[in-house]
């Protein structure tokens, strides 16, 4: 991945405070289940757009 560092400390992660990691725990509980749903929301529409094409009729 591009731009991304990572770093790997010896010993325990650094304290983190209470309500930050509320905070970040409460936004990703939302952001799974909606994936979750984008993911079938994106298959539907796919299998909508692959149904029979349109076809014409050119009067002659």
């Amino acid at each position: 991945m591009s731009g991304l560092d990572v770093y790997i400390a010896e010993g325990s992660l650094p304290d983190v405070s209470k309500p930050p990691m509320d905070k970040l725990t409460k936004r990703v509980d939302t952001v799974l289940p909606r994936l979750d749903n984008m993911d079938k929301v994106v298959s539907d529409r796919l299998a909508q757009l692959a149904g029979p094409a349109w076809t014409h009729s050119i009067p002659s």
